[in-house]
């Protein structure tokens, strides 16, 4: 299916969820807010407020500004009121949402963490993206257990975001271990 194919399809629709790799969804984006359709991307195109994170982590710019100002991060069961107010809604990623979820009541209500927090997650290899590696070789991941990206994980920055908001600090760091 080429683009213009997917641009014929937009006007058809109520809501488009994309769910493409980096820097893909914001040209379809584009596209559906032209046309009055809401998007809702499960990709990382509209997680991070901050262009020079996005960049730092993803390897990309973002190359339509303008769409940032019409979305909003989501995870519901925290931002449900900004829902209806957005064209672009950004979908968190698994880690991020199970974090900042069960971090959530400890961010808001200021309670003293000692200056640090450590995150520990588990997940299956189908989290570890799709290209094969040693990793996530069946044979070698099967009823195995193994670190993942440690301390260089693409959610750290999106994590940051959530709980720095939460808290309603200037930045909050993790460590992804």
């Amino acid at each position: 299916m080429q683009l213009h194919d997917v641009s014929n399809m937009i006007t058809k629709c109520d809501v488009i969820f994309t769910s493409l790799p980096a820097g893909v969804s914001e040209k379809i984006a584009k596209d559906c807010v032209d046309k009055g359709v809401k998007v809702i991307d499960l990709g990382a195109d509209f997680r991070l407020d901050n262009e020079e994170d996005y960049s730092k982590w993803y390897g990309k710019s973002y190359e339509e500004k303008e769409l940032h100002k019409l979305s909003t991060y989501c995870i519901p069961e925290l931002h449900r009121d900004l829902l209806k107010y957005k064209m672009i809604v950004g979908n968190p990623g698994c880690y991020p949402t199970s974090i900042t979820l069960g971090l959530a009541p400890i961010m808001v209500n200021h309670l003293d963490l000692y200056g640090s927090i450590v995150i520990d997650s588990k997940s299956g290899v189908t989290g570890a993206e799709r290209n094969l590696s040693e990793n996530t070789h069946y044979p070698n991941c099967n009823e195995a257990f193994s670190p993942y990206k440690v301390a260089s994980h693409r959610h750290t920055p999106e994590i940051e975001q959530n709980l720095s908001n939460l808290a309603r600090e200037k930045s909050v760091f993790v460590k992804m271990v």
